[in-house]
């Protein structure tokens, strides 16, 4: 559309009125997320893209790519991610860090199967996700879709061996080796049973 402009951004964030203005290629060198979106003055601005490319990476696995705003991670107030302000930090799992509230954060999921492919995209909440795991350096993670979100559920066949548990998904849980995680960060998964 005539007057139309298209604004990206590349630290995961949904692109504003302030963001960097396309106006030619983007030269990436390096893995990188690109999110952009379009504003047309007097109109609402589109839903944002997301996209993530992979420069010179190894990858064998499935791999999950997700995109947030860095604050909704790592901001002392209010990142998920963080022991913030009211953490307990001497004294592990830290009660009372960022990392044990209840908190949901925006986000853009992107899902890639063993042979490179984008399967899945869609906007959905991010959350800590565990137990006492929530200490650990290295933390397990909810993705929530809701009404909110334009997809309401998917489906995929994550198990080959169950194909039942392929269809209406609207949580993943990316677990982080949870109780297992000074080990050999496998006998947690062998262990949990998939319905």
């Amino acid at each position: 559309q005539i007057g139309a402009i298209i604004r990206y951004t590349i630290d995961g964030s949904v692109p504003t009125v302030s963001s960097s203005l396309f106006s030619g290629p983007i030269t990436i060198d390096t893995t990188l997320v690109v999110r952009a979106r379009v504003f047309l003055t007097g109109s609402l601005p589109s839903t944002t893209v997301t996209n993530t490319y992979f420069i010179n990476e190894n990858i064998h696995l499935p791999v999950f790519s997700i995109s947030t705003h860095p604050y909704n991670l790592f901001d002392t107030d209010s990142g998920i991610y963080v022991f913030g302000p009211n953490a307990d930090s001497l004294h592990f799992p830290y009660f009372g860090s960022n990392f044990w509230q209840d908190w949901k954060k925006p986000s853009a999921l992107e899902f890639y199967d063993k042979a490179k492919n984008r399967v899945l995209r869609f906007d959905a909440d991010l959350s800590i996700y565990g137990n006492y795991s929530r200490g650990n350096p290295q933390k397990g993670l909810e993705i929530s879709l809701s009404g909110k979100y334009s997809t309401k559920s998917f489906n995929y066949p994550f198990y080959d061996d169950k194909p039942y548990i392929s269809t209406g998904l609207n949580d993943i849980v990316l677990r982080a080796a949870g109780t297992d995680n000074c080990q050999l960060h496998y006998r947690d998964h062998l262990m949990e049973r998939e319905l």
